[in-house]
């Protein structure tokens, strides 16, 4: 009997840290995602706001670099070099003043969140 019930305390806490991991993966993309919307879809929008936009790169930068040793623990290499690729991209982009080159990462970039949170959340597509 004493088996069962660590073997029953032993899956609880496996699903709860697999929620908790789930949950925290989606913050952080959600944030960095939320910190995205300011971005330009044209050369023209860039170089009028590119204050906001170096801002918002700025902290995407940052966050995903605090993070990055942690989310890298459960999610495959496939997927956080998808993100870590765009998220470089979208950086140097924008410290470098290059509206032609920003575009294309912050959609490279939007995908490659979306794509992860969607990889890692609960749903059947992810599971199947």
């Amino acid at each position: 009997m004493k088996t069962f019930i660590a073997a029953i305390v032993l899956l609880a806490v496996t699903a709860a840290l697999i929620i908790w991991n789930a949950a925290y993966i989606n913050k952080i993309a959600e944030q960095m995602l939320l910190q995205s919307e300011c971005f330009p879809h044209t050369v023209k929008e860039f170089d009028e706001n590119h204050e906001e936009i170096s801002a918002a790169a700025d902290a995407i930068f940052s966050l995903w670099d605090e993070c990055f040793g942690r989310l890298s623990a459960t999610i495959s290499f496939e997927n956080i070099d998808r993100v870590d690729d765009a998220v470089a991209e979208l950086y140097s982009a924008a410290k470098n003043h290059d509206g032609e080159a920003f575009i294309p990462a912050a959609i490279k970039f939007s995908d490659a969140l979306r794509r992860l949170k969607r990889l890692e959340n609960f749903n059947f597509e992810s599971i199947f």
